[in-house]
């Protein structure tokens, strides 16, 4: 009886080790979608504005000598309700991993490592275009 015992203990164990190992392995049982990193691609600038489907998760953000400094949220700059402007604000730009934060981007200024001060960032030209209007000519 007691070898029974043992058996069914050592089948139970080995049952779920393998029930454990299947879910931990199975990476369909709790995945995420991983998001999307990219520029915005030259299709999603419409007559009537930017069609926010095609735009990236992520955005990269470059500095003022034109290198990827990291990477900003669409949400961040592409709010989803149209009756909300853009955050006027700084906006974080994430490393590669989207999850450390390595700067921030400033209106005017551009990107702003960390532990630096947007005041000793030179300013940026800044030039403004009206999409969807309709020219005289």
């Amino acid at each position: 009886m007691k070898s029974h015992k043992r058996r069914v203990g050592l089948l139970l164990t080995s049952l779920l080790v393998v029930v454990g190992v299947v879910i931990v392995l199975n990476p369909a049982a709790d995945s995420v979608p991983s998001p999307s990193v990219g520029p915005v691609p030259e299709s999603a600038f419409t007559p009537n504005g930017i069609d926010a489907a095609q735009v990236p998760d992520y955005i990269p953000a470059l500095d003022q000598q034109g290198d990827v400094a990291g990477y900003v949220r669409k949400e961040d700059i592409l709010p989803s309700d149209t009756n909300v402007a853009p955050s006027d604000g700084p906006v974080p730009v994430v490393d590669g991993s989207l999850e450390r934060v390595v700067g921030h981007m400033y209106p005017g200024r551009g990107f702003v490592p960390l532990g630096q001060s947007p005041d000793d960032v030179p300013t940026l030209p800044v030039t403004t275009i009206e999409i969807g209007s309709q020219g005289d000519g």
